[in-house]
């Protein structure tokens, strides 16, 4: 259950993401705290090694004690990834996960994209109590009732955007089924 390809020393760099299989708010927590674990040890130097390790005990771990049917992480360094996976996406047919595994991945989602958002906000110099009208194409620049929603109410959800799109089918147990990859 799991050959690690190590691509880097430098763990400042890397990004871990964690997609998990489960519904349960006890095992969303879970995935949430080794996250953010995940984070802290990007903050100091540790050897891929260290790396590959922590994310094979953490994962086997969680498995086991919180019953899960399954646990996927991939780590992005410089551009590389790698993938460590532990049970199986489709518990019944012993289906496991690879790098296509697709995933609804809930609230979870959001701490990602807030991360990935506030990272290249501070790169860019671009403080986020800025405007996001001037990042948007001309066409959309033009609705000025979106002249005061700034990135941190999008993050925070503030923005008084709708939380669903209009055209979304709420009828289903799964409301996102009827989007594909190129909607």
């Amino acid at each position: 259950m799991g050959k690690f390809q190590i691509v880097s020393e430098n763990a400042r760099n890397r990004f871990v993401h964690f997609f998990y299989f489960t519904g349960m708010l006890k095992q969303m927590l879970t995935i949430f705290l080794l996250t953010n674990a995940m984070f802290c040890l990007a903050q100091k130097s540790i050897s891929p090694n260290e790396l590959a390790a922590f994310i094979q005990e953490k994962g086997d771990s969680i498995q086991k004690n919180q019953k899960l049917p399954g646990l996927f992480v991939g780590v992005s360094d410089g551009g590389r990834r790698q993938y460590f996976s532990f049970g199986c996406a489709v518990p019944d047919k012993k289906i496991g996960f690879d790098s296509t595994t697709l995933f609804e991945a809930g609230s979870i989602t959001k701490t990602f994209t807030a991360y990935i958002v506030e990272a290249v906000l501070e790169e860019k110099g671009i403080p986020d109590s800025a405007s996001i009208l001037p990042y948007l194409p001309d066409s959309v620049q033009a609705n000025f009732s979106l002249a005061g929603v700034t990135f941190r109410s999008l993050l925070n959800h503030t923005s008084g955007l709708p939380r669903l799109p209009a055209n979304i089918d709420l009828s289903s147990q799964t409301p996102y089924d009827t989007y594909t990859l190129n909607d």
